[in-house]
């Protein structure tokens, strides 16, 4: 390696490191214009579009890598995986396909594949690809929290709780699959009321965040002051989550209280643009 790649390669290290994003993207789409065939920088640039949220320049950083690399599962799986993200599941079936057509043995291409056709209602499908993907990685929690969610939609609650019960078993710091499990818990008559209780007050001591119960604020205390909203969510969008949110969000007097919104999501439709609208700060 000469001594300017080397320089170059610490250069892009210390913007990563820094969280500067949008430089490191500059930074990328100059080593890959001046070297088109430099694999490293393409896969780099598809990493820190990705972080950045910017599903067109993994889009194009993944064709690119297509190109060069065409037998390479890895450009395909990043290039789906942005595609299942904007909801384009059919063109990212077919990407996904392909991948698993050069790397026949990764237990990811077929998760992600089994999600690809989660999402288009085409439970049996999806449901061999989960199997699949845990045969060939039996501790992949995600694979066996979503199998459990075929079964849950189908009412097969028995089979569903089974499959929580094996995703918390391999991964118990698995937040999203333990609180399936303790959702499913009452979809049945199975389990007694203080059976159930029980079980979520385990969900809430094994994933509580730590906080600083004497932590000091330094806010002003002052009664008269606008007061800072902030509200969290996965589901600003379309959603049963916003349908209840956006007649409270609507009816703030801005004049007396600041609201923040934090989409914790990358799903954007009309809704979410309506939220937006009546939000001080997104």
């Amino acid at each position: 390696m000469s001594l300017d790649s080397r320089v170059k390669k610490q250069q892009l290290a210390g913007l990563l490191q820094s969280g500067k994003f949008d430089e490191a993207r500059s930074f990328l789409e100059q080593r890959c214009t001046e070297n088109p065939r430099d694999g490293e920088s393409w896969m780099q640039l598809v990493n820190v579009n990705a972080q950045l949220g910017n599903f067109p320049g993994v889009e194009q950083a993944c064709n690119r890598l297509i190109t060069l690399y065409p037998s390479a599962a890895e450009p395909y799986l990043h290039l789906a995986t942005a595609l299942l993200l904007q909801n384009r599941k059919e063109e990212a079936e077919l990407r996904l396909r392909k991948a698993a057509e050069c790397q026949p043995d990764n237990p990811v291409i077929w998760f992600r594949l089994g999600k690809a056709l989660h999402m288009q209602a085409r439970y049996n499908e999806a449901l061999k690809c989960y199997e699949k993907s845990v045969a060939l990685k039996p501790d992949l929690a995600e694979a066996l929290d979503s199998m459990g969610s075929i079964f849950k939609s189908r009412g097969q609650i028995t089979r569903a709780i089974e499959c929580y019960r094996q995703c918390v078993a391999v991964r118990p710091d698995f937040h999203p699959g333990h609180s399936d499990l303790v959702v499913a818990y009452n979809y049945t008559t199975q389990y007694k009321p203080d059976f159930v209780y029980h079980e979520h007050l385990r969900w809430g001591e094994r994933h509580r965040l730590a906080g600083d119960a004497g932590g000091r604020h330094e806010n002003v205390p002052d009664p008269a002051r606008r007061l800072r909203i902030g509200y969290v969510s996965p589901d600003f969008y379309c959603h049963s989550v916003a349908y209840f949110f956006e007649p409270l969000l609507g009816c703030h007097n801005h004049g007396q209280f600041e609201i923040f919104c934090y989409a914790d999501a990358v799903k954007v439709d009309a809704v979410t643009e309506r939220l937006k609208q009546q939000a001080d700060h997104w």
